[in-house]
């Protein structure tokens, strides 16, 4: 099914490198009402590079800006990794697994823990520096 543009608003791009563009659209299948729709130039349907490329052609006005996110989102960002990259070395903790093991990820384990340690800025947030796994 082909789908149509009918009109498009609110265009900003949501990523430091203008990869991708949040917007407002009315699609020929939808009527009347508006969709919060993520425009992609690679996007495997036409309608998502179409977007994409008329909103950088000003045909929906001005894009606005890419925006950091607030400090509190950018700490709950990395928790989310911090707590996803804990998750898979849990199993280090085991009874069964060799203490030389233990002891190699005991380092990395807590400097995860302490990752967000100083970040009092959006500029250390988006510069982390992850720990190294151990091997």
């Amino acid at each position: 099914m082909k789908i149509n543009i009918i009109e498009v608003k609110n265009c900003k791009y949501v990523r430091e490198d203008n990869s991708l563009i949040d917007c407002e659209a009315k699609f020929s299948h939808t009527g009347d009402e508006w969709l919060p729709f993520t425009a992609n130039p690679l996007d495997s349907e036409q309608h998502g590079k179409d977007i994409f490329a008329n909103a950088e052609n000003g045909d929906y006005g001005v894009v606005a800006d890419y925006e950091h996110p607030s400090l509190e989102i950018e700490l709950a960002n990395i928790r989310l990794e911090r707590n996803r990259l804990l998750t898979i070395t849990d199993w280090t903790r085991g009874d069964d697994v060799p203490q030389a093991t233990k002891d190699k990820f005991t380092t990395y384990r807590q400097s995860l823990r302490d990752i967000t340690e100083g970040i009092d800025t959006n500029t250390k947030a988006r510069n982390v520096t992850w720990p190294t796994k151990p091997s």
